[in-house]
C-alpha cells in the first residue's frame, strides 16, 4: 500500500495526538537507547509529526541532515517510515504492543 508523504505525515501526526509520547517516557523507552542524543532529537520531533524541513528549522539543522539522521533511525530501530517509528516507540513504552 503507497501513502503520499502527506498522508502519511497527516497519520503519523493522528496517531501521535492520540498516543502522545512523554518526555519521562523517552527516558525509560529502551528504543531511545539505541540512538544519539540528536537521533533522540530528530526522531521525538518527528514523532510529534513534524516534517523534514520543519525539524531542520527546529533544530537549526539542514533538512538533509535531518534525512541522514532518519535513515540512521529507520535502521537502528529496524522500521521503514514514520509510521512504524511513531508505533515502534508508542509501543515499546508501553509494553508489547
Amino acid at each position: 500500500l503507497w501513502l503520499g508523504a502527506e498522508l502519511m505525515a497527516r497519520a503519523a501526526a493522528a496517531i501521535v495526538r492520540s498516543a502522545a509520547l512523554q518526555p519521562s517516557e523517552t527516558k525509560t523507552n529502551p528504543a531511545f537507547d539505541e540512538l544519539t542524543p540528536r537521533e533522540r532529537d530528530v526522531a521525538l520531533k518527528v514523532a510529534d509529526g513534524a516534517s523534514n524541513k520543519e525539524v531542520a528549522r527546529l533544530l537549526d539543522i539542514t533538512p538533509r541532515t535531518v534525512k541522514a539522521h532518519m535513515g540512521a533511525i529507520f535502521h537502528k530501530l529496524g522500521v521503514r517510515d514514520r509510521l512504524q517509528l511513531v508505533l515502534r516507540l508508542r509501543s515499546t513504552s508501553d509494553g508489547p504492543a
